[in-house]
C-alpha cells in the first residue's frame, strides 16, 4: 500500500510539473526551498531566476510603472532616467537611457532581476554576460501588456495580485470599446502624432498605438500596407494632407511643442478635414506612449477625444 501511494504521488508531481511547463512558468525547489522560476519573455528567451527576488532594476518606464502598479516599489533599487511615474520612482538612482547603460553601477546594486523594453533589448547580452538575469517585456498590442502584467506577477510570487490588476483593467477597456466598437459607429480617420521636430512620426499597423487608435473608434491614416513593416513611420505633409484626417491628437509632455496653432499654421493643411471642425486634440503622451497600465488611461482620453459623444 505504501509502495502505492508513493507511486500515486509520483504520478501527480509530474502532472504537476506539466501543466506548469504548459503555463510557461515553473518553480523549480533549491535550496532553502526558495527554488527558481523559468518564464519566457517577449524576445521568445527562456530566463531563469529566483523565485524570491527582492532587488529589481527596470530600465524602462512602462516596465517601472508595472512594477509599482503590483506594489512593488520597495523592491525597486534603480531605473531609466526617463522613469517619472508614480513620483517616488523618479527618485530611484538611475542606471541607463537611450542607448546608454551604467553597468558599473548596476553590479554594485547587485540585482536578482533586471526587466528590459523593447527599446534597450540590445543591451540584454551585455548585461547577460555579467551573470545577470534580465526579462524583457515589449508587448506588441494591449493584451501583451496584460499578459506582461501577469507575467511580472508570476515572476514575484503574486500571481493573485496581477491577476486582479489585469482584469480590473480589461474591464476598463471593455467599457470603452462596447460603445467605440458598437455596430453604427463610424470609425474616423485619426492622425496621431507623436514627434514633428524631426518629422512627422506616428503608429505604423500592428503596434499597441495602431490598435490604441482602433479601440478608441478611429482609423489610423498611416495602418497602410505601405507602413506595414515600419513600427514609427515618419508620414510627409503630402500623404497627411491626402488621407485628410477628421480628428488629430498630438503628444503633451516636455518633449513635444506642438499646439494646435502650429498645426493650423502648417503649409497647406488648411483644408483638412480635424482642421477645418477644430478637431485638435493634446493627449498625454506618457498615457499613449508607454505599453504598461496607464495605456488604459491613454485610451479613455483618446476615446473621448474620438467620440465624445460616446465617451464622457
Amino acid at each position: 500500500m505504501l509502495m502505492d501511494r508513493t507511486k500515486a504521488f509520483g504520478t501527480l508531481a509530474v502532472a504537476i510539473l506539466l501543466i506548469e511547463l504548459l503555463c510557461g512558468c515553473v518553480v523549480v525547489p533549491g535550496n532553502g526551498g526558495s527554488g527558481t522560476i523559468t518564464v519566457t519573455d517577449d524576445n521568445g528567451r527562456t530566463v531563469s531566476v529566483n523565485a524570491s527576488a527582492q532587488r529589481l532594476i527596470s530600465l524602462a518606464p512602462s516596465d517601472t510603472e508595472i512594477l509599482y502598479a503590483l506594489d512593488l516599489g520597495d523592491k525597486v533599487v534603480a531605473v531609466d532616467n526617463n522613469t517619472n511615474f508614480p513620483a517616488e520612482a523618479a527618485n530611484k538612482t538611475k542606471v541607463s537611457g537611450y542607448k546608454w547603460l551604467d553597468l558599473e553601477t548596476i553590479l554594485s546594486l547587485t540585482p536578482d532581476i533586471i526587466f528590459a523594453a523593447d527599446i534597450n533589448k540590445d543591451m540584454v547580452p551585455q548585461l547577460e554576460a555579467r551573470g545577470l538575469k534580465v526579462i524583457v517585456l515589449a508587448p506588441k498590442n494591449i493584451s501583451g501588456i496584460f499578459k506582461d502584467i501577469r507575467l511580472v506577477g508570476k515572476v514575484m510570487g503574486i500571481k493573485d495580485k496581477a491577476n486582479t490588476l489585469a482584469s480590473q483593467l480589461e474591464g476598463r477597456v471593455k467599457a470603452v470599446t462596447d460603445k467605440t466598437m458598437a455596430k453604427g459607429v463610424f470609425k474616423l480617420r485619426t492622425y496621431l502624432e507623436l514627434d514633428a521636430f524631426m518629422g512627422y512620426y506616428t503608429y505604423g499597423p500592428n503596434t499597441f498605438g495602431d490598435e490604441l487608435i482602433t479601440l478608441s473608434g478611429g482609423d489610423n491614416i498611416a495602418a497602410r500596407k505601405e507602413y506595414v513593416t515600419i513600427q514609427y513611420p515618419m508620414l510627409t505633409d503630402e500623404y497627411i494632407i491626402a488621407s485628410d484626417p477628421q480628428v488629430i491628437v498630438y503628444q503633451l509632455g516636455p518633449w513635444t511643442t506642438t499646439t494646435p496653432q502650429g498645426i493650423k499654421g502648417r503649409t497647406g493643411w488648411g483644408n483638412i478635414t480635424a482642421i477645418k471642425g477644430n478637431k485638435l486634440y493634446g493627449v498625454d503622451g506618457d498615457l499613449i506612449s508607454r505599453p504598461g497600465p496607464r495605456i488604459v488611461d491613454g485610451l479613455e482620453a483618446m476615446a473621448r477625444t474620438i467620440h465624445p459623444e460616446l465617451i464622457t
